[in-house]
């Protein structure tokens, strides 16, 4: 197993924990904080010039910023929540908190929440101990009253807790804040460090989980695989667990059918009996509980299995299996392949329901043949009544984007490391979402594009390579000049037809993306609730000194967060805002300024417009409105004070009719 899973199976383990003590710490603050209600700054990369830019292309606003992003949004969880009825969009975030002398003081957790398409964001109080560290939040709304007041909306959020030592201490379990109206102001919060029901010899704890809403059944449910790992197993048992808010009770089990007896042991930690869950509830309130595994009648290869609940998670049947024909069944179309299989099992799937008893679950089936290339293939696999089946929906480049982090190679010494070049644990991230009409189901995934590759500065990084000695993985050393473009795709599925559209390539630019997140219902697929997400320069990567493709994917960096409401029918580099007059802006002089108290800085726009000119620091925050004008045209120089402002690099942007335009600033003093 690769490193990067390693260090990602341990941050999984450690979380987990309780929390009645919400603000125990008045004088705390978050420095990465962004406020989503003022214009987001751009960054400049130097080394690297694209007209386009994955965030920039996805129109929206800076949310906030994370320390090493899986703290706040893993693969597995759901962060993103939406509600039809009052068209509130709910973000859940968490973030690290550090006191007055700038040290690390817990954990808040809170959820943004726009009802005005990002046009404004409320942040929402959810959870703060200063003394305990939440990992990987979900979130899930129910609004059973139909109600169109948002602040009637019911909601489930969940995160992994440890002690505040977040490589040290140990796994304690996982908190759900509980909110309903009824209850008063503050969530109510059940702390459990394991289900309580079903728990096998192997005690499990409970883990990261995905939350998602059974409007049928009034109920919120949450399900994941779960720990401590085998000694052969990347991850633990499936757990499931729920809150009914009829009832106003809490549930969680480990189903026996679920147990780890019920798959094929695994011969290592690369072969995993337990690919990730997925569980939906068709109109009925029936669930659907599917799993890409190794099951134990069979050896291989991998198939899906359905397990299905009638009564909201308390009894579960034993999983029907896909039978091998049917996988099989996908070579017809390919003469010349003989075989065929599942590629990326362990990264994010996704499932949804067609109908009563009738779900579908998205997976990269790759099929091989002697002397042939093989061939990567997005799957729809189907559930319908006892009956299965196989659709294809587009070939795939890949199974994901490959990542760039810093690893340490001497302990205890930051200063010596190596670049450790990977695939990403997030894969394809295939999602899905259904319109609230019912009517269509749109896939979003992330692949290469066909032929592309973008050239780079070169750079030697560490990556695994099969031995033709051993056959088995080793570690090597190689200069890496150019890279895959990675970018955002989309299919829609037609509830009445049953075809998927042809698929489109949504952001089409010359960057590289990793991660998305998007609500399981959308108000349609020309209006969905969007997160997106983009690492930017520190003086820890400055030493680097990669382009901005390298730097787009260091795992450990600065990362922001972006809300955007897309069309996602469309590339939105078709449909980004643009001018149809020229604006200049000049480079601000002194610059670097040192020791000096003001810089010019000049710009010309041809035609009347709304005008602003600010300043941003390096994190993104805005230090000063340098201009602002609703009526502008022709040159300009603005004089901009700088004297209380300490040594460092800023951003001065100039944003026109909603355009903007960046350049770098640099004070010394």
């Amino acid at each position: 197993m690769n490193k990067l899973l390693t260090i990602l199976i341990f941050l999984g383990m450690t979380g987990l924990v309780v929390a009645k003590d919400i603000n125990t710490s008045q004088n705390a603050h978050i420095p990465y904080r962004i406020d989503p209600n003022e214009q987001p700054a751009e960054y400049e990369i130097p080394n690297y010039v694209s007209k386009n830019n994955s965030v920039q292309d996805l129109p929206g606003k800076s949310l906030e910023r994370f320390q090493r992003f899986w703290w706040s949004h893993y693969v597995t969880s759901t962060p993103i929540t939406y509600d039809p009825t009052t068209k509130a969009v709910g973000i859940l975030v968490t973030n690290a908190v550090y006191d007055a002398q700038n040290q690390f003081n817990g954990t808040k957790v809170f959820m943004y929440r726009t009802t005005d398409n990002g046009g404004t964001f409320d942040s929402i109080n959810v959870f703060r101990n200063r003394l305990k560290s939440v990992l990987f939040g979900s979130v899930s709304y129910l609004n059973s009253t139909k109600s169109n007041d948002p602040n009637d909306l019911s909601y489930v959020a969940c995160f992994q807790k440890v002690w505040k030592d977040l490589t040290n201490d140990p796994d304690d379990g996982t908190i759900f804040a509980v909110y309903d109206k009824s209850f008063g102001e503050e969530p109510e919060y059940v702390e459990e460090l394991s289900p309580g029901f079903g728990n096998p010899p192997d005690a499990q704890n409970w883990n990261n989980l995905s939350l998602k809403t059974n409007e049928a059944k009034n109920t919120v449910y949450g399900f994941g695989t779960l720990s401590p790992k085998s000694a052969n197993d990347q991850y633990g048992y499936y757990g499931y667990w729920r809150f009914d808010f009829t009832e106003q009770f809490n549930y969680g089990s480990i189903p026996s059918q679920w147990w780890a007896n019920k798959f094929r042991a695994s011969d290592s930690k690369t072969s995993s009996w337990n690919a990730p869950m997925q569980i939906v509830a068709d109109e009925t309130g029936t669930l659907y509980a599917a799993v890409n595994n190794r099951h134990f009648e069979n050896s291989e290869p991998r198939l899906l299995g359905i397990s299905k609940s009638l009564d909201n998670g308390d009894t579960w049947s034993d999983f029907e299996i896909m039978p091998d024909n049917i996988l099989n069944s996908i070579l017809d179309k390919h003469p010349g392949y003989t075989d065929v299989g599942v590629i990326s099992p362990y990264t994010k799937n996704a499932m949804f329901s067609r109908g009563i008893g009738k779900v579908s679950f998205l997976a990269n089936i790759i099929v091989f043949g002697t002397d042939l290339t093989s061939i990567a293939i997005l799957c729809e696999l189907t559930y319908d009544n006892g009956v299965f089946g196989i659709k294809e929906i587009t070939e795939l480049e890949t199974g994901g984007p490959m990542v760039a982090y810093k690893e340490a190679t001497t302990p205890f010494d930051p200063n010596v490391y190596t670049i450790r070049y990977t695939e990403s644990w997030f894969g394809n991230n295939f999602q899905v979402a259904t319109t609230v009409d019912g009517d269509k189901v749109l896939a979003m995934w992330i692949d290469a594009k066909k032929g592309v590759t973008i050239p780079i500065d070169p750079v030697q990084v560490t990556t695994s390579q099969t031995s033709s000695l051993t056959g088995q993985p080793e570690d090597v050393v190689i200069t890496l000049d150019t890279i895959l473009r990675y970018d955002i795709y989309s299919s829609v599925y037609d509830m009445n037809s049953g075809n998927w559209s042809q698929a489109v390539n949504i952001t089409n630019d010359d960057s590289v993306d990793i991660y998305f997140n998007m609500p399981s219902i959308i108000p349609s697929v020309t209006k969905v609730p969007f997160l997106s997400y983009k690492n930017i320069r520190t003086n820890r990567t400055n030493q680097f000194n990669f382009p901005k493709e390298i730097i787009q994917m260091l795992i450990d960096d600065v990362t922001i967060l972006n809300y955007s409401e897309i069309d996602a029918t469309k590339s939105q580099a078709s449909v980004e805002k643009e001018l149809d007059f020229n604006v200049t802006l000049g480079d601000a002089y002194p610059n670097p300024a040192v020791n000096a108290n003001s810089v010019g800085i000049t710009f010309t726009i041809d035609e009347l417009a709304v005008v602003t000119l600010e300043l941003f620091d390096n994190m993104g925050k805005k230090v000063e409105t340098i201009f602002n004008d609703k009526s502008t045209i022709g040159y300009k120089a603005i004089n901009a004070n700088i004297s209380n402002l300490n040594s460092g690099t800023y951003y001065y942007q100039l944003s026109v009719n909603g355009v903007s335009f960046t350049k770098k600033l640099v004070i010394v003093k």
